[in-house]
């Protein structure tokens, strides 16, 4: 169904949106404003072809 598609699309981006939130705070708190864990982390699509 595409409506269930719809939200776990929508439930993927909002988990997501919290894991940059949190980059986000770590890079306010780290002197230089740099992440060495930044360079490992994997880029994966939120949708299926």
């Amino acid at each position: 169904m595409k409506t269930v598609r719809l939200y776990e699309k929508i439930a993927i981006l909002r988990q997501r949106m919290r894991e940059l939130e949190q980059i986000k705070q770590q890079l306010k708190d780290e002197p230089d404003g740099q992440l060495l864990r930044i360079s490992v982390m994997v880029i994966r699509p939120f949708w299926r072809p």
